[in-house]
């Protein structure tokens, strides 16, 4: 590091990091650091936590950064303040950190530079001049994410640099600049081919970002493909360049396959590069180059969907090119009908409330709204009453006037429900038009509202929010009716005070401001034009003028406490939707504003705890579903209350999670009361739902009330064990009364869909035998093989059909993967898929059910079988106990022949490699005990699992090393990826990108990772999951086989009978006693170290309390791997899980 003067904690850097009597600064191994020591010229204070997604993103980033700077010698040094929520997380996250940290224990200095920078969110990186303590910049995420180590010093001076160095840069671009690298001078096609980048030069090029599954870029990819094809056709000079901002790899590959263009390669760092670069701000996005290198256009993206196809003409989309087009936009528009958007072929008509057909000529020369809505959206459902109010106050005053709903639901039933809430008309469900006005109107969010005039012309394409702001007084929509509103609040607004005081918002006065759109602070509802308000630092409050001056009379708010605590006593109902104050929680942007309800007044007979967070996806999934169940359940008058318990880490994010429910919560603020409740129901992972019974506090049932509701939703009330008994009763009846039409149809379908649209009834499957697919996305290599045996089995008149079961939200995704099927569907978005994956039990993917003739279940799951046998699978077909004896005498051949070569060799990939890339022939690991270790560096629970892999791999080596081996496969989307982790590997790997890997994990079927196959000196499987086996045993599993691992679980059980049968501990205080219990499944979480366990614990059935026999006992059992493990959150399929906290890892 270069030399400088030691920091001075009287000043600069250590007047702001010292604390009270602290005076010094953590490493990760323990050391005291005095601040006075710090050397470096420049400090970044890092706020980060180990639970934070975008923090484990980033952290990785500023390492990288942080290694290359002290490695060159720049003056530069990292502080972590830690935002963990206990020491074991700090200590787990701050050990991958090769930096200083305030130490954990002083929650009060961490709490102090929280506040003394204002931090509100997290990943956040304060750069500071230590001597001074100036305060370089706050945006040095921002500045390590785009510019790493070139940003050092990070002062305002460098950044402004950089940016000049950029403008330079622009100034200067050729197409290399823009898309090589100095490493890379070509680009790929889409058969892999290599294109030299001087190939574009003097042409014109569309730099297109791109992202796999995205509705919009998809569709906008189709028409440039069009558009493509055409400029080729007629000879211009034009080439599309891909920009993928895909992570996924095969999301990549799967997308650009159908591109007839070029492409950056996938993972390349100047993908990102050019997203800061031309400032991406929306998708789709195609920037175009000149023939000279120079930006002509930062998007004509918006170009090529106003005007589809025909927006080749104005290429290349120069000034006079687009102006062409714009006047045919306008003539266009000017010609529109009333007819011209709503009459196609034979469909000239909408229907009414009884289906009854009104011709569209009828509607013309009325001011038409189309609502583009669902049932299946929250927001729609919400707005929905308000639009009913305002469309009969209009209707009242003018007949000449009507809505028509355009549903984007997924089903008849929901449309036909959600219909019925409305005194409109609607264009019926599976309706070509609506796809046709989705994109004529751009429709990218619901609900929306577009305004036809009685000339047939568009007179707004955002009604919804002048109906919001001026309810029925916006009628007829037109800009000079808005002008005339705005005029008239204007003329009122003069009458007003500039200032005043309201006891709603005590701490500051009220300033009369002109506005665009708010949220008012008193009702929660739109405003514009003018608000009462207060902005800076400490606080951001509005109010909407109505409220203070028009209706307050009606509207008594009485504070309880202090202006954070509300509660409205009074509600007038008669009172503008815009203008009444809301009878829930009332929260304001940076302000804590809440209704305080006394615990004592809950009468509900069930209470569920919600233990969620705003960071966590899964919650953000099944908060909607939650929010379902609980407003249908009340608005039934059933006795059900929902108690938010957030995992929120600051008051902003509890505050915007918590604004979207519509029950209560314990407040953020009781840190003590969230951690019991969380310690005492053992909530190891969230989404987590608890039911308690209102009476008594007991849990009404131990399920997982997650699960419950996401299979059962409404029918699960009252959420007693009684009801799910019940329920799982029902379900055994339907299944032993099972038929195909009970299982494949509902009340109002008794038809499948054909690839081509057609309607097949599920009557003309009876009789034979059904195959259940659930598929989410396409499963390229199981349904090309199932289509062979498909098509074998109908060759030789076999009475087999497929049925494909899709529970995929995206529509578009599921068209285009089942038209390249030959066989039948449930039609998208059916209740009835949703309701299957329950009903079968679903574990897998890909899992394929067989149902025979007379329409009972003959298999749960024959994929296993097809994937291992391929398309000669068809041979045993129907799949009956005789046939599949058959493969069983087949797999067992073929396992005992199998060696280490006939695994790892192909073809010229008979070698694996070493650290350094030396190859390693495969002959020379005949003989050994070989660990086939399937990982990836993007996946937390590979990262969190793997110092504990290698500390086992190393005791292994100090005993057998002639006899023993690990290999990493890996699943890494880059090769600096693969390369980073492989570093922190001591043993072998498959290079990058082998084809080796795809047949191993198809081989072994391998589903998720971290996984461990081990392979015996004989070239036979000895298990095909040794994780778990490492685990529980350490180095002394080894050698992974049967008897090794007899023998252990023999001296435990031998050890165990030396142990007291029963004991009292005071982890778990309700007083009941620990019973020694040999457990029948292979794995436990101890409730004492969370880490895991297996054989024996010290059991307590009644509260489900489980502690490994050393914790219980309070002294080391051998044959346990106690290794630890990072603490904090990982993702796995729906659930964040917290995956381990003290002594042991966690394994899921």
């Amino acid at each position: 590091m270069a030399e400088a003067a030691p920091t001075n904690t009287s000043g600069g850097i250590g007047a702001i990091l010292a604390a009270g009597d602290r005076d010094f600064l953590v490493r990760n191994t323990g050391e005291q650091v005095k601040i006075s020591s710090i050397e470096a010229s420049t400090v970044a204070l890092y706020f980060s936590a180990s639970w934070c997604p975008p923090c484990r993103r980033f952290t990785p980033k500023l390492i990288e950064a942080y290694k290359e700077l002290t490695s060159q010698g720049k003056s530069f040094e990292v502080v972590f303040v830690s935002g963990d929520q206990d020491e074991e997380a700090f200590n787990a996250y701050f050990a991958k950190m090769p930096w200083l940290a305030v130490p954990f224990s002083d929650s009060e200095g961490r709490e102090g530079l929280d506040g003394r920078f204002k931090v509100s969110g997290i990943p956040h990186l304060v750069i500071l001049d230590a001597k001074t303590g100036e305060v370089y910049t706050k945006d040095g995420v921002e500045f390590v994410s785009e510019y790493g180590v070139e940003a050092y010093p990070f002062t305002p001076e460098r950044i402004n640099e950089l940016k000049e160095q950029e403008k330079a840069a622009k100034d200067n671009q050729t197409i290399q600049s823009v898309l090589g690298t100095s490493t890379r001078n070509y680009l790929i096609s889409n058969k892999g081919d290599k294109v030299p980048i001087s190939d574009l030069e003097g042409k014109y090029v569309g730099v297109c970002f791109v992202v796999d599954g995205y509705g919009p870029v998809d569709e906008f990819t189709a028409v440039l493909a069009k558009i493509y094809e055409k400029l080729k056709e007629v000879g211009e000079k034009f080439e599309v360049v891909a920009v993928s901002l895909d992570n996924d790899e095969s999301s990549f590959n799967e997308s650009f396959a159908k591109m007839p263009w070029l492409a950056i390669p996938q993972g390349d760092k100047m993908c990102e590069k050019l997203v800061r670069y031309f400032e991406l701000r929306s998708l789709p996005t195609l920037v175009l180059i000149g023939p000279d290198g120079k930006t002509l256009n930062t998007n004509v993206a918006d170009t090529i969907e106003e005007h589809g196809f025909e927006a080749w003409e104005g290429f290349p989309f120069s000034a006079e090119k687009l102006e062409i087009l714009v006047e045919k936009a306008k003539a266009k528009a000017a010609s529109q009908t009333l007819e011209s958007l709503l009459i196609s072929g034979n469909l000239d008509f909408v229907i009414g409330k009884d289906a009854e057909k009104v011709p569209v000529s009828k509607l013309v020369g009325k001011t038409v709204l189309l609502y583009f809505s669902a049932k299946w959206c929250g927001p729609c459902r919400a707005f929905l009453p308000t639009l009913v109010k305002e469309y009969d106050k209009i209707k009242e005053k003018n007949s000449d006037f009507e809505i028509i709903f355009i549903s984007s639901d997924r089903d008849q039933s929901s449309f036909d429900e959600f219909f019925s809430e409305m005194p409109w008309l609607a264009l019926p469900l599976e309706d070509e038009r609506k796809a046709f006005l989705k994109k004529t109107f751009r429709i990218r969010g619901i609900p929306s509202l577009v305004a036809i005039g009685p000339t047939g012309q568009t007179v707004s394409r955002d009604a919804k929010a002048q109906l919001m702001i001026h309810g029925a007084d916006a009628f007829p929509f037109t800009e000079e009716r808005l002008e005339e509103l705005q005029k008239k609040l204007d003329e009122m607004a003069k009458g007003w005070p500039e200032k005043l005081k309201h006891e709603l918002h005590e701490e500051h006065e009220l300033v009369l401001q002109r506005r665009g759109t708010y949220g008012c602070d008193g009702c929660e509802e739109m405003g514009s034009t003018w608000s009462y308000s207060v902005g800076g630092v400490v606080c951001w409050f509005s109010f909407y003028f109505v409220n203070l001056f028009l209706k307050v009379e009606s509207c008594m708010l009485v504070l309880i406490l202090d202006p954070h605590l509300i509660s409205v006593l009074k509600h007038s109902e008669d009172l503008h939707p815009h203008f009444t104050c809301v009878l829930e929680a009332l929260r304001a942007p940076g302000l804590s504003v809440i209704l305080q309800v006394k615990i004592s007044s809950i009468e509900a007979s069930a209470v569920a705890l919600y233990f969620s967070a705003s960071w966590c996806q899964p919650c953000r999934r099944f908060t909607p579903k939650l929010v379902e169940v609980y407003e249908e359940l009340t608005s039934q008058d059933k006795s059900l209350e929902v108690v938010f318990v957030s995992r929120d880490r600051d008051e902003e994010s509890f505050n915007a999670y918590f604004a979207k429910m519509p029950w209560l919560a314990v407040p953020l603020s009781d840190s003590e009361c969230l951690q019991r409740l969380i310690k005492r129901y053992k909530v190891n992972g969230i989404p987590n739902v608890v039911i308690l019974s209102g009476e008594t506090g007991e849990i009404c049932t131990k399920l997982e009330g997650v699960k419950f509701i996401n299979e059962y939703g409404l029918g699960a009330s009252p959420f007693t064990l009684e009801r799910f008994n019940e329920l799982k009763e029902q379900e055994k009846a339907a299944m032993d009364n099972q038929t195909i039409h009970s299982v494949l149809g509902t009340p109002i379908r008794d038809y499948l869909i054909s690839s081509t649209g057609e309607k097949v009834p599920i009557s003309e499957l009876e009789g034979k035998y059904v195959a259940l697919l659930f598929m989410v996305r396409p499963i390229d290599e199981f349904t090309t093989v199932l289509t062979k045996i498909y098509e074998k089995l109908k060759g030789v008149g076999e009475k087999f059909e497929v049925v494909a079961v899709y529970f995929n939200n995206d529509e578009s995704v599921f068209n285009e993967s089942f038209a390249s099927m030959p066989w039948l569907a449930i039609p998208h978005g059916d209740k009835m898929c949703d309701k299957l994956v329950r009903y079968f039990e679903l574990k897998t993917l890909p899992t394929l059910v067989l149902i025979g003739p007379d329409g009972k279940t003959l298999n749960n799951n024959i994929a296993d079988v097809i994937e291992e046998h391929g398309s000669e699978a068809w041979e045993g077909f129907p799949f009956n106990a005789e046939k599949l004896e058959i493969f069983v005498e087949k797999s067992k051949a073929k396992a005992a022949s199998q060696t280490l070569e006939s695994l790892l060799v192909k073809d010229d990939s008979n070698f694996v490699i070493g650290k350094d890339g030396a190859k390693v022939p495969v002959s020379e690991l005949v003989g050994k005990t070989v660990i086939l270790y399937f990982s990836a560096k993007w996946c937390p629970p590979c990262r969190d699992f793997l110092p504990a892999l290698v500390k086992q791999y190393n005791k292994i080596k100090e005993k057998n090393s002639d006899d023993f081996e690990i290999i990493f496969i890996s699943i890494d989307r880059d090769p600096s990826s693969y390369d980073e982790f492989f570093s922190d590997m001591p043993w072998l790997a498959l290079p990058f990108g082998d084809e080796r890997k795809e047949l191993l994990m198809k081989r072994f079927k391998v589903r998720m990772i971290p996984s461990l196959v081990a392979i015996g000196p004989s070239g036979l499987t000895l298990t095909t999951d040794a994780k778990p086996h490492l685990l529980a045993h350490g180095a002394a599993a080894f050698p992974f086989t049967e008897e090794t691992l007899q023998e252990l679980e023999k001296k435990l059980d031998e050890e165990a009978m030396a142990w007291p049968g029963k004991v009292k501990h005071e982890l778990h205080d309700e007083g009941h006693e620990l019973v020694l219990t040999r457990r029948d499944t292979f794995t436990y979480t101890c409730d004492g170290c969370e880490g895991l366990g297996s054989s024996w614990s010290y059991r307590c059935d009644r509260c489900d309390f489980d502690l490994h026999p050393q914790c219980a006992l309070g002294k080391d059992k051998s044959g346990g791997a106690t290794d630890e493990a990072p603490a904090g959150y990982a993702c796995e399929g729906d659930s964040y899980i917290q995956t381990c906290t003290k002594d042991h890892e966690r394994a899921r």
